[in-house]
């Protein structure tokens, strides 16, 4: 590839999009003073622009709702953990959940079918709702009722429901007892929770069949068709109904404001490390204008890949600290910003492998909510930290930053510290395979093998990486089943075994036979012969 070529051809790319994106801001402002429309006084402050939000040198703490989202779906830890968590998040600074069940809800009647067969009883979640209220703590529970509705349409009784057919990802808007179903949903979700809550989020992100459906144009308005009447439904029973934002950071404002009349509160993601210019031009404008209050969500974990298990806490720290950034700014705007949610991934749909569970990542959390509190992250607040944690030294960041002679699997003294460990030296297991896939393309590739041309000290390297990673990962499989039996029922610990860790074997039994082939066709000091004449150039 002329790579010098695709850098110039995207550059230009990116001037025209600069080009279209300045016009398209300059025709917007012509039709405002055509049909004399101002924005209010208080909207026009002479602040930063939004778009060098990097620009902001001091952050203001966070003074709004600090909501723990529990992503329970296919991964429910067990109730009397959960129970054990909610004083300690209030003790970081946590003042509210946000709880998506999926199919651990103890859905009843016609909708018994949605629940697994390791949900939560309904006394579980009656004493699960106790506890939250004596502990002073907002309970938001999160339910979808559009994208992400694998756990309702996989069953036979509901799929002809789907948007598209063959996927079991987004109601059909537009087939009768699309609406009926997911009302029967959200009701039975607010029955059990009435009494404890003044807010239901009611999902609607990711929708992504909007944008390829022929007959869904615009995309706006089948998403409204939809969505209003559940809105109404919530609203109907004096609850504020919060929306995912993805699906309408490109509308205009007139639309954005047949959300915005039903009371509906937005809440806006994002969860990269920097969110400079994540988000389109224009938008947190026409959010102003549409939305007297929004709320945002970051990401303490399950955010970087599907199927990570140790979360790169600096990534997630960082993304805090841009939220932040956009916060300061949003103070002097005239849009209230009532609460973020530091949303905790556990899959990334209802069929992705898990990532990064949640005992584990308690450390993350921990650290985001200090972001949060104090407006930055100083080094004497992660010591101490680290300390209130159990840990002997400084939290660690990164997953390259593990030892690798590794031997405190055990480290820490939250409630969690045992999975900690575990994924620790899972990862150092991984980090020790990895090394050896990025070395056989380097050194034992079709050429090499065919003539010979072996670094013995590679070889040797790769395969004692193999035989280190094994062992840990072997004797890993029986400590599993005894540390993650205190959170997890056993369906979802033999998943996690299969996945992280025998999955891993077999690559590991799969490199080291291909080397040890190599090794047996190679004479046991290093080769150097002539470079043969390559054929077929």
């Amino acid at each position: 590839m002329n790579t010098e070529w695709t850098r110039k051809k995207l550059q230009k790319k990116d001037k025209e999009i600069i080009q279209l994106q300045a016009q398209h801001q300059i025709e917007i402002t012509n039709i405002r003073k055509s049909m004399a429309i101002e924005p209010p006084q208080a909207a026009v402050k002479p602040t930063l622009p939004l778009a060098h939000i990097d620009k902001i040198s001091t952050l203001r703490s966070f003074n709004g709702f600090k909501l723990v989202h529990l992503d329970l779906k296919g991964a429910a830890p067990k109730m009397a953990y959960l129970l054990k968590l909610l004083p300690v998040f209030k003790s970081w600074g946590a003042t509210g959940l946000l709880v998506e069940y999926e199919d651990t809800f103890p859905y009843d009647g016609d909708l018994s079918v949605l629940k697994s067969h390791y949900a939560y009883s309904v006394q579980e979640i009656t004493e699960f709702l106790n506890e939250v209220k004596n502990q002073d703590l907002l309970m938001v529970p999160l339910v979808q009722t559009f994208g992400h509705m694998e756990f309702v349409l996989k069953h036979p009784k509901y799929s002809h429901l789907r948007h598209v057919a063959n996927m079991s990802t987004a109601i059909d808007p537009n087939t009768e007892g699309s609406l009926p179903l997911v009302n029967l949903i959200v009701g039975q979700i607010i029955k059990m929770h009435k009494a404890y809550i003044r807010y239901l989020h009611v999902g609607g992100d990711e929708v992504w069949s909007l944008k390829e459906c022929a007959g869904c144009k615009p995309p706006s308005d089948v998403y409204l068709k939809h969505m209003l009447p559940i809105i109404d439904n919530v609203v109907a029973k004096q609850i504020t109904p919060i929306l995912w934002d993805d699906m309408m950071r490109n509308w205009k404002v007139d639309d954005l404001k047949k959300i915005s009349s039903r009371g509906v509160e937005p809440m806006v993601w994002g969860y990269p490390r920097h969110l400079d210019h994540h988000f389109p031009e224009g938008m947190w404008d026409r959010y102003s204008q549409a939305f007297p209050t929004i709320w945002i969500a970051s990401a303490f974990k399950g955010a970087d890949t599907a199927s990570t298990n140790f979360v790169p806490i600096e990534d997630r720290i960082e993304n805090h600290k841009s939220w932040l950034k956009i916060y300061s700014k949003l103070s002097d705007q005239t849009v209230k910003v009532n609460g973020i949610a530091l949303t905790g991934w556990s899959r990334y749909d209802h069929y992705a492998t898990l990532c990064e569970v949640l005992p584990a990542s308690l450390p993350s959390l921990a650290l985001c909510l200090a972001v949060l509190k104090e407006g930055d992250l100083s080094d004497q607040t992660v010591r101490s930290v680290s300390e209130q944690l159990g840990f002997k030294s400084r939290i660690i960041f990164n997953f390259y930053d593990i030892p690798r002679d590794l031997q405190n699997r055990d480290e820490g003294k939250f409630l969690g510290h045992s999975v900690y460990g575990i994924v620790l030296v899972l990862r150092r297991a991984y980090n020790a395979l990895e090394s050896v896939e990025k070395r056989i393309p380097a050194w034992f590739n079709h050429r090499q093998t065919v003539t010979s041309k072996i670094s013995i000290y590679q070889l040797t390297i790769s395969l004692q990486r193999i035989e280190s990673a094994t062992k840990r990962l072997t004797e890993l499989t029986k400590l599993v089943k005894k540390k993650f039996s205190i959170f997890y029922n056993d369906e979802m610990t033999n998943e996690w075994i299969w996945d992280k860790i025998r999955s891993k074997l077999t690559r590991a039994e799969e490199m080291k036979k291909y080397l040890k082939e190599i090794q047996n066709a190679t004479h046991q000091t290093e080769q150097y012969a002539l470079k043969p004449r390559i054929q077929g150039r």
